[in-house]
Parts: C-alpha cells; sequence; structure tokens
C-alpha cells in the first residue's frame, strides 16, 4: 500500500525537522507545521522556526502564519489541515505534517469531535465573571459543573477552564463528552497515512535540549523578548505558554538574573520533553518509533518512491 501523506512527531528536539528535511530532499514534498507555538509569527527564534536556510531550500506551510492577538486552535487546525494536504496532493507533492503538539497530530488519525459553536452571549457572561471575581473565582465554578475538567486542569490555565466553563453553559454538556464524542472512530479510509514518532536516548535529548537554549540565547532570544514585550500582550494569552518566555520576561523586569532564567527555561523543556514522550507512548494510533538515526536510513530514496505515492 502507497500512502498519501507522512506525519512526524515526537519530543521536543528531537530533530523532528531535520528528518522532514532530509525526506523531502528525496522526493517533492511540503513541510507542513503541527506545533502550536511555531504558528506564531512574533516568534522566530525562542520558538526554533525553520531558519533562513532550510527556509530557501524547502517548502514550508503553516510556519509563523498567525498574528497575535489571534491563536491556534483545534477547530481551526482541523480546517486549514484539510486544505493543506488536499491542495498539496493536487500539486503532486508529499503532505509531510511535522511537530510536537500531539493533539493536532492525532486529529488527523481519528475524527475530530464536533463541538456546537459556542454562543456570543454565553462568552461575554463568562469573560465578565472572570474580569469581576477572577479566575479563582471561576475555576471553583468549574468543579461544580465539570469535575473532569476542574481535576485535569492547571488551575492558573486561563484558556482552558474559560473554554470548559463556556461549553457547559452553552452546550448543556462538558467538553469531555464531545471529545469523547467519536473518540473511537477512525478517519476516512481514503486518507492513509505514515506515522512515524522519534524516540531519542533520553540523556541525549536533554543535553540536546541545553545546548538549544543557549544557542537560542546566542542567536538573539532576548531581543526577540523585548520586542514582543513592548507589545503589551495579555498574560492569559496562550503565547505566554512558549517555555522561556515568562523566564526571560522576568529577566527583563529585573526580576531574575539570566542564568537563572536559563536554567528555569532549560529544566521547562526537559519537562515538557518527558510528558511528549509519555503522551506519543500512549496515545499514537498506529506509529512506528524510530530514533532520528534509523528514521533516516529507513527514509532512503527507494523507500519513498515505494512507500508514497508520488
Amino acid at each position: 500500500m502507497k500512502y498519501s501523506f507522512l506525519l512526524i512527531g515526537g519530543p521536543t528536539a528531537s530533530k523532528k525537522t531535520e528528518l522532514a528535511i532530509h525526506i523531502a530532499s528525496k522526493i517533492p514534498a511540503v513541510i507542513i507545521n503541527a506545533d502550536s507555538m511555531q504558528f506564531y509569527q512574533d516568534f522566530k527564534i525562542l520558538n526554533n522556526r525553520p531558519n533562513s536556510n532550510q527556509l530557501k531550500k524547502n517548502e514550508f506551510k503553516l510556519f509563523g502564519n498567525i498574528q497575535i492577538p489571534n491563536f491556534p486552535n483545534l477547530g481551526w487546525w482541523n480546517k486549514i489541515i484539510e486544505e493543506e494536504i488536499s491542495n498539496t496532493i493536487k500539486r503532486n507533492k508529499l503532505p509531510i505534517i511535522v511537530g510536537g503538539t500531539g493533539l493536532y497530530l492525532s486529529a488527523l488519525e481519528k475524527k475530530p469531535s464536533f463541538v456546537p459553536k459556542i454562543k456570543l452571549s454565553v462568552k461575554q457572561e463568562i469573560e465578565k465573571l472572570h474580569e469581576k471575581f477572577g479566575l479563582d473565582f471561576l475555576y471553583k465554578k468549574l468543579k461544580d459543573c465539570d469535575q473532569y475538567s476542574y481535576k485535569k486542569l492547571n488551575q492558573n490555565d486561563t484558556h482552558r477552564i474559560l473554554r470548559a466553563l463556556e461549553v457547559k453553559k452553552s452546550t448543556g454538556k462538558t467538553l469531555r463528552f464531545w471529545q469523547e464524542k467519536n473518540r473511537d472512530e477512525k478517519s476516512d479510509d481514503k486518507k492513509k497515512y505514515y506515522y512515524i514518532v522519534l524516540t531519542p536516548d533520553k540523556k541525549d535529548l536533554y543535553n540536546q535540549i541545553n545546548l538549544r537554549f543557549m544557542e537560542m540565547i546566542k542567536k538573539g532570544a532576548i531581543k526577540e523578548v523585548e520586542i514582543f514585550k513592548k507589545k503589551n500582550v495579555n498574560q492569559n494569552h496562550p503565547i505566554y505558554k512558549m517555555i522561556g518566555l515568562k523566564y526571560l520576561v522576568n529577566y527583563l523586569e529585573n526580576k531574575i538574573t539570566l542564568e537563572e532564567a536559563i536554567s528555569s527555561s532549560q529544566r521547562d523543556t526537559r519537562r515538557y520533553a518527558k510528558r511528549q514522550i509519555t503522551w506519543f507512548k500512549n496515545q499514537t494510533v498506529n506509529s512506528n518509533r524510530l530514533s532520528f538515526d534509523d528514521a533516516t536510513k529507513f527514509f532512503s530514496l527507494s523507500t519513498c518512491k515505494n512507500y508514497f505515492l508520488f
């Protein structure tokens, strides 16, 4: 069987983009982003977007295409990724969807759950409650109407807490109800994909994470954050989940030293990678787990021609 598109997942700093570029050198392809932080236009260094040399030699899509205050979500992703895959296939090129946001990759394995459109009046009501009483009040309110979300969500996760309350208030059902609705249904049989999950050695991965953040600092991550800081973006915006951002902001505000900012960012990245490893191990439906070296050896010219339609 030949496949229509390729998924590449794995933890941060596992060389996913490098593998995609390797494959794109063997067969006509478009590399499509599936990393929630690399969608943002404001950052090139701190979110480790492809560099200028890589951009010149390869075709990339959905990198740096969202301007704040907008932000990506699963509904937006489900719509735009279908368009990108379809357009790429029409041009006789292989869509390579690459990223570490498992939820987005998972949406291509399973039918996305349908959540009815939230009423504007409900959104406004929840926002007013947030402004008047604060996040702690809404988090406690969530406990009364959606126990699953209350236990699952971090009490400081403003965006998801508000979202869970909006869904419950607007539809009468919890967010989990809608997420589970089509959980076991497979994607359209016509959507044949091959899925690689990179599995680096943990010690090597953590070392690479530490080195990569130091390289970001050398390339100008602090200046990038300084420019972003001048925009006065609301700190409830999902962009602040970007690892390293809050620590570098604190450094610029003289709240912590640069050494503390770097150390904390490296630590949080390692923790994030550990969570990603667990997620990809337990949540992927039909993935093939390989090291970067084994994956590059596997995807020879003959393999690409034999495995893919293009």
